[in-house]
Formats: C-alpha cells, sequence, structure tokens
C-alpha cells in the first residue's frame, strides 16, 4: 500500500488543484495489486480480449496509469511494456515508443505472438500467487481457457521457458 500512497501523494502535488483526477486516480489505482508477480502490478478489474486492461470506457489501463503519472500521450505513440505483461501497470515497466519501436522490441525479445501467452506471462503463470485455485480467474484475465492455465502450470505445454528467465 505504500506504493499506492506514494503515487497519490504525487498526483496532489502534480494536480493541487484537481480532484477529479486524484479521485480518478484512487479508483484506478484500487483496481491494482501490486504484489502478485515480482515488480509487475497486475490489473485486477475488467480485461479486454487482447489481455491488456479496460478501465473507464475502453481506455487501456496501462496507457491510463503512464497518463496519471506522465501527462498525455503524443498522438501516434505507444505506451511499451518492458516486462510484456499486458496487465502489468507499472509506470516503472511502461515507456513511451512508437508501434515500430514496439515491434522491434517484441522481435528483439522473440516475442512474436503465434500464442495468446508471451514467455513473461508464462513465468507469471507459474509463480503467481493468482495461480491458485482452479485458474478461471486467471484465464480469464489472461483471455485463455483454464486448461491452459493448467497445461502451462504443470509444464505440459510452455517446456521451453523456465522459470527464471
Amino acid at each position: 500500500m505504500a506504493e499506492a500512497d506514494e503515487i497519490l501523494e504525487s498526483l496532489m502535488w502534480l494536480h493541487p488543484n484537481d480532484l477529479a483526477t486524484i479521485q480518478r486516480a484512487a479508483r484506478f489505482w484500487s483496481k491494482v495489486d501490486r504484489y502478485p508477480y515480482p515488480g509487475c502490478w497486475l490489473w485486477t478489474a475488467s480485461v479486454l480480449v487482447d489481455g491488456y486492461g479496460q478501465f473507464e470506457h475502453g481506455l487501456r489501463a496501462h496507457r491510463v496509469a503512464w497518463e496519471l503519472l506522465n501527462g498525455p500521450i503524443p498522438v501516434d505513440t505507444s505506451i511499451c511494456h518492458t516486462c510484456d505483461i499486458p496487465l502489468c501497470v507499472n509506470p516503472e515497466h511502461l515507456f513511451l515508443g512508437s508501434q515500430a519501436d514496439n515491434s522491434r522490441d517484441m522481435a528483439a525479445k522473440g516475442r512474436a505472438r503465434h500464442s495468446k501467452l508471451t514467455p513473461a506471462e508464462v513465468r507469471m503463470i507459474r509463480t503467481s500467487r493468482l495461480n491458485r485455485g482452479d485458474g478461471r480467474r486467471l484465464a480469464a484475465r489472461l483471455g485463455v481457457h483454464p486448461q491452459t492455465i493448467s497445461r502451462v502450470r504443470t509444464g505440459e505445454s510452455w517446456k521451453e521457458v523456465s522459470p527464471d528467465g
């Protein structure tokens, strides 16, 4: 909770006369689990079919996280993830880039998506505390079938992905 308090304090300093922005930020950060996977802060509310978090009328959660702390995103600019976890909204894992930058980053990390899951998501499935139970909640968040979660957990699929990256 310390991170959330620090974020809200910074927003009060950045937007001292904008109560609406501070209230929006409080709503937003209340939907984030900051401890499920090392370093990543996972969006826990609505998820779009492509696996990205959704906040307020279809806005992508990672873009909202960026805007809350950094201001408006320039036109034709992507918000890219260093961690490759679409549900992550940790501002330290986000950076501005063009679509070409994002594609180059994807290729450099060997994550051209032929699958709905990335290697980083596979590691998260294997280590996350969200991994408890039957996997339905995690499957819904990642846009895959619960059986996919089970196969990843047991090592039946994604054998080539080591737990430590």
